[in-house]
């Protein structure tokens, strides 16, 4: 779990240098910093990196530090009261919860394509192939958002 953490917030700085390099997001972590910090000037030279790079660098930085010790520190008791919790109710628990966040956050909505999402998962599963082929799902609207006159 730790490699996986470490795995996808790696992916996530690099998204938003990626942000800073080529002026487009590439994720949704990269528009929410697009987002927030706002229009930022092109680089002057390869040594003048934009100062809110430098800080979200160093806040990245600062939390891995600090969050290392703790998670190490965390885990061991957690993987010591889980090895004895029952797995079902722990993963009835993560549903509830996600879904209790899900609705906070979107609303209604947000459930209804989340209910669409599941649906869509099952298929493979009933159709007995590879998972992986929903990849081709997002296909068409990628296309469509990159082919669609600018407006």
């Amino acid at each position: 779990m730790i490699v996986l953490g470490a795995v996808s917030s790696s992916t996530a700085l690099l998204s938003v240098a990626v942000l800073f390099i080529i002026h487009r997001s590439r994720s949704g972590t990269a528009a929410a910093v697009r987002d927030l910090v706002g229009d930022f000037a092109p680089w002057s030279g390869v040594w003048s990196a934009p100062t809110s790079l430098l800080a979200i660098l160093t806040a990245a930085v600062l939390a891995t530090v600090l969050a290392a010790p703790l998670v190490v520190r965390l885990a061991r008791r957690i993987a010591r009261r889980c090895s004895t919790s029952n797995p079902r109710r722990i993963s009835l628990l993560s549903l509830i919860v996600i879904q209790g966040l899900l609705f906070v956050v979107t609303g209604p909505l947000g459930l209804g394509v989340a209910a669409m999402a599941t649906l869509v998962g099952l298929v493979p599963i009933a159709l007995r192939v590879r998972r992986v082929h929903l990849m081709a799902s997002l296909l068409v609207p990628v296309l469509l958002t990159y082919l669609a006159p600018a407006g």
